[in-house]
């Protein structure tokens, strides 16, 4: 009698089939067919099912060192890719947080060292809140002028020039921050597509728009000295003042500066 045995690969052949075929689809940059086209060869020598994904897959596991294990159709693939993804987010999110720190620090620094001229600065008032800017200056809207969900309306008094970061807090929960904003006009605009559904509604069918708005802040972070005319500040100062080596563009979300209330005001 003839007796004929099968024999699969050995785990160690398995090993270097993937090895191979990982080194070749790492050296197919650019060529998505061709990659799907050997992870599919190697799937078939190994008699593993096909590779039915697409081509963002491999590159991915390629970028997480799990190649290998997509060749090999790996049973645990799913969870080892899930925890390189969480070990690289920590990461990230640790590193932005030390950035953040640091972007602090700096800021602490940069106040204290000008502190007195801080000291000189009267900050803005707050004056109402309306729909439509030209309020802010006493006057009717104009016939084709567009109206916002909010118009916070303020007296700029020597901030001219300031370049902040506003803060407003609903008291819905909802936060809007506007960032590098210079100030110019006595007034700052809140245009629909900042803010979130239920905020919107509530401010379109408001009576008052107090009843709202639970806080504005702003934090200076910078000067921009083209617009600085109108504060009582000599030139030295303000080149001080607008000499801060900040990277606020990495922190576009964040409140960073030195912290002024405008509404309420403290001393209401």
């Amino acid at each position: 009698m003839l007796l004929i045995v099968a024999c699969g690969k050995t785990p160690e052949e398995k090993q270097e089939v993937a090895i191979v075929s990982c080194n070749i689809l790492e050296a197919s940059l650019g060529d998505a067919s061709q990659r799907i086209k050997e992870i599919n060869r190697a799937r078939e020598e190994l008699n593993e099912p096909p590779f039915l994904g697409k081509d963002d897959e491999i590159t991915q596991a390629i970028k997480y060192n799990l190649c290998k294990e997509l060749v090999l159709n790996d049973e645990l693939y799913e969870e080892s890719l899930f925890n390189a993804i969480e070990q690289e987010n920590e990461a990230s999110r640790i590193a932005y947080e030390k950035s953040l720190e640091e972007e602090r620090k700096k800021i602490k620094e940069w106040a204290d060292k000008n502190k007195e001229i801080v000291a000189k600065i009267t900050p803005l008032k707050f004056v109402k809140f309306a729909n439509f800017y030209s309020e802010c200056y006493n006057t009717a809207p104009r016939k084709l002028e567009e109206k916002h969900p909010l118009v916070i309306c303020t007296e700029i008094n020597n901030f001219s020039g300031f370049v902040v970061t506003w803060e407003v807090i609903f008291k819905n929960g909802y936060t809007h921050i506007d960032n590098r904003n210079t100030i110019i006009v006595p007034y700052m605009l809140i245009y629909d597509f900042y803010l979130d559904d239920k905020t919107l509604i509530d401010l379109e069918n408001s009576n008052s728009l107090k009843e709202h708005v639970d806080e504005v802040n702003i934090y200076v972070t910078n000067m921009n000295t083209k617009y600085s005319e109108d504060n009582n500040l000599l030139y030295s100062e303000m080149q001080a003042l607008s000499n801060n080596h900040l990277n606020l563009l990495e922190f576009s979300d964040e409140t960073l500066g030195i912290k002024y209330q405008i509404y309420p005001s403290i001393s209401d």
